[in-house]
């Protein structure tokens, strides 16, 4: 009885440890999201519509507040969705969310704990720097506040960069003269679409 009571209260510290954010990451070829703001939520909306099997895994790597994340996780039952709670620039807690088994990391313009975009293109740089350092395989995918700072994000060698609203002056502007555009940029983009993007071999017969 009490070697049942022990793996009880184990499990049960376990759960709050994972609730928290405490907990390291047993996962393989998950993603990471490093920072979050007002386009998290929308991110983890597109990694669920994105296609494939089985029940994707994502780790939150930010400092939100436990009771946030329990709010999101509700929110999110089709994903597998695990948090750990810190500075997503420290090595130490990218090692705690697996970052060595990770498939890919998606770095987000981090205003949670008190952040501010003020800033937030040098954590990215420097978070960006990190991930490469202990995930050399890794891709990556940033997103960057500031158009300047994208020559500096660029030579650390992510994948791809976008800058918050970059589109957005495009789009308004189609808009006065072709209205159909912001629409059909629209359609394709949404994720409750009927239309979708996705990335395919060349024919052969295509070729130059």
């Amino acid at each position: 009885e009490d070697g049942i009571r022990d793996a009880q209260e184990s499990r049960g510290l376990g759960d709050v440890y994972k609730r928290q954010g405490l907990q390291s990451i047993q996962a393989k070829n998950h993603t990471l999201i490093c920072g979050w703001n007002q386009n998290g939520q929308r991110v983890l909306e597109g990694l669920m519509h994105l296609p494939g099997s089985g029940r994707r895994t994502v780790v939150l790597v930010n400092e939100m507040d436990p009771e946030g994340f329990q709010a999101l996780r509700s929110g999110q039952s089709e994903m597998d969705l695990r948090f750990v709670r810190g500075d997503f620039c420290n090595e130490k807690i990218l090692r705690k969310a697996g970052i060595a088994e990770a498939g890919s990391a998606i770095l987000l313009s981090d205003v949670s704990g008190g952040h501010t975009l003020a800033n937030a293109d040098e954590r990215t740089i420097l978070a960006a720097l990190a991930v490469r350092s202990l995930n050399p395989s890794i891709k990556t995918y940033a997103e960057i506040a500031n158009l300047e700072n994208e020559p500096h994000l660029r030579r650390t060698g992510v994948d791809d960069i976008l800058v918050n609203g970059q589109f957005n002056p495009f789009l308004l502007a189609s808009a006065t003269l072709s209205p159909a555009i912001p629409r059909v940029a629209r359609e394709l983009l949404s994720f409750g679409s009927r239309s979708f993007l996705h990335q395919a071999p060349l024919p052969p017969g295509f070729a130059g």
